[in-house]
Order: C-alpha cells, then structure tokens, then sequence
C-alpha cells in the first residue's frame, strides 16, 4: 500500500512538472489556444447538393447545401480572397485562394 502511495505521489508530481513546462514553454513563444475555432475551411467534396469542409485546426467536418452558399454569395467578394471573418470563407469552392466565377459555376450546377 505504501508503495502504491508512493508511486502516485511520484506520477502526480511528475504530471505537474510537464505541466509546468508546457505553460512555460507556450508562454515564451506566445503561443494561445483559442477559445473556439474559427474554422480555417477547406473543400473536401463537393456533390450536386452540398459542399463539404474540413477545417485545418480541429479537422471538423461542415457541410454547407449549395443553395445555402448561394444565399451567402455578395459580389462584394468577387476577385477577392476569402475572408475569416465573414460568409466569403465557404465561397472558394475550388480552393485557389480566390472567389470568382468558377467558384460561382460550381455551385449553381
């Protein structure tokens, strides 16, 4: 039994220590985690209904209905990258860091 004691003594000093580096180590290269993902989407497939993302972070998968992206495409996008912060980030259908046309003819067909 007091060897026991011992040893799990031992493991939870030990997983307070690398805890300790860790924190230390992601202090001093500014590194955070973020509350919520903000979802760095990616095409993966696309079918004759939906689009399907997956995100670079927490590799979720999103799937979008065309006609759902169609409500969110704005000409104000065209010719432009897409954007984090707005709908224009489910836009780049064809994933070459521009909205445009292309983007456009797939998702009407």
């Amino acid at each position: 039994m007091n060897r026991s004691k011992k040893l799990i003594t031992a493991l939870c000093s030990l997983v307070l220590i690398l805890n300790f580096a860790v924190c230390t180590f992601a202090a001093e290269n500014n590194l955070t985690v973020p509350n919520e993902c903000e979802h760095s989407c990616k095409v993966v497939q696309y079918s004759g209904i939906n689009v399907i993302y997956e995100c670079a972070y927490c590799e979720d998968v999103i799937i979008i209905s065309k006609q759902e992206l169609l409500v969110k495409w704005n000409i104000e996008y065209i010719n432009k990258e897409p954007c984090a912060d707005n709908n224009s980030k489910y836009l780049d259908i064809n994933n070459d860091s521009i909205i445009n046309a292309k983007d456009y003819a797939i998702i009407r067909h």
